[in-house]
């Protein structure tokens, strides 16, 4: 199966919705790996998702609404191979973004939240044939 996948496979996206609720902005990154230990220095590193700080109230510091960010991040060719595995490890790592200026209060309800899929689109059959 997996030797039809590196054959077969023409592209991938990574695609989904960030959701900030802290009143920083968020660097969003998602990474792939063959084994969960090989997370900590991944095989796989797509693009960041950059996503504004939640809407704060001027008076309190705190977020009353949260800022959604939706991202479609396709794979270079080169990291298609990885993916023809029977298993792989994936994370988001979130970095907040200050500019040390500006005073915020984060709460224990302020969260990021991240939802997505892998997308692959697939060549089946002799390409000679379409001719």
């Amino acid at each position: 199966v997996q030797d039809r996948i590196r054959e077969d496979l023409v592209s991938a996206f990574a695609e989904g919705t960030v959701t900030n609720h802290f009143p920083l902005a968020a660097e969003v990154r998602i990474v792939f790996a063959s084994s969960e230990a090989g997370l900590d220095d991944p095989e796989i590193s797509l693009d960041p998702v950059l996503v504004e700080a939640g809407q704060i109230d001027a008076q309190t510091g705190r977020v009353i609404a949260a800022r959604e960010s939706r991202f479609e991040l396709p794979l270079r060719e080169d990291q298609l191979p990885f993916f023809a595995r029977d298993r792989i490890w994936g994370r988001i790592e979130v970095r907040l973004i200050g500019d040390g200026s500006t005073i915020v209060v984060i709460t224990a309800t302020d969260h990021v939240e991240a939802t997505g899929l892998l997308r692959f689109r697939f060549g089946i059959g002799d390409e000679e044939a379409d001719g």
